[in-house]
């Protein structure tokens, strides 16, 4: 991989998983909800889903990161955005919105390193792994969606 090419695939990488780590808020922000009974094996499992996640494009990172100039991503940390937290959102509907969103973001952010990943195998497996699985909540959340509300999901996801 050339300098430019690996330096933009260390930079998507940290984005990852900084998006992990927001992800991963999220859906333990909407574990702590009263009104979430129905999705909460959902919650639960995109919660632990999002640790697992963090922690192995934490060792893609590290594999691949520049010693001498890239941070450690602990060190990094990411900031949750106001626009995060579902402290305001209380209507189940709502919540189910807001982690549509994110896991469509997310998804996107996936498929935006496939151009980089042609040699590196191990890698490539463990993104297609979270890509799979990522896209699997995705669809739960978007059926449950369509079940409780009649609202379609938002396009261009999964």
């Amino acid at each position: 991989m050339e300098h430019a090419a690996a330096r933009e695939f260390v930079s998507k990488v940290a984005s990852l998983w900084k998006a992990q780590q927001r992800r991963a808020f999220l859906y333990k922000e909407a574990l702590k909800k009263d009104n979430v009974s129905s999705l909460r094996k959902t919650l639960s499992q995109g919660y632990f889903s999002a640790l697992l996640f963090q922690k192995e494009i934490q060792g893609v990172y590290d594999y691949v990161k520049c010693l001498l100039t890239d941070e450690d991503l602990e060190k990094q940390g990411a900031e949750v955005m106001i626009s995060d937290q579902l402290s305001d959102t209380e209507e189940e509907s709502q919540i189910v919105n807001r982690l549509i969103t994110v896991e469509s973001t997310i998804l996107e952010s996936y498929h935006s390193l496939e151009g980089h990943l042609e040699y590196a195998t191990e890698t490539k497996s463990i993104l297609s792994d979270h890509l799979e699985r990522i896209s699997d909540f995705y669809r739960i959340l978007s059926k449950y969606q369509r079940e409780h509300t009649g609202n379609l999901p938002i396009a261009g996801a999964a």
